[in-house]
């Protein structure tokens, strides 16, 4: 069983750890675009590219055209 190399973080970048436990929050089935905004509130400053190209694909594809998100105008 072959094991990925270890990927450099980013200053201030979180610990593979967190980024799991973050990735599935942010696409796991009860993840809203509230809760993705939420989370990258709190954490967002700590997040991988991925975790953050995922919190930005998923707030657009959750957010839809009628939430509170459109509303903000």
């Amino acid at each position: 069983m072959s094991r990925q190399p270890r990927t450099p973080r980013s200053k201030g970048e979180a610990p593979r750890k967190f980024q799991f436990q973050w990735g599935n929050l942010l696409t796991g089935p009860m993840a809203t675009a509230e809760s993705v905004l939420a989370l990258f509130a709190a954490e967002g400053h700590r997040f991988s590219v991925r975790n953050l190209s995922t919190a930005a694909h998923r707030v657009a594809k959750l957010g839809g055209r009628m939430s509170e998100l459109s509303r903000d105008r």
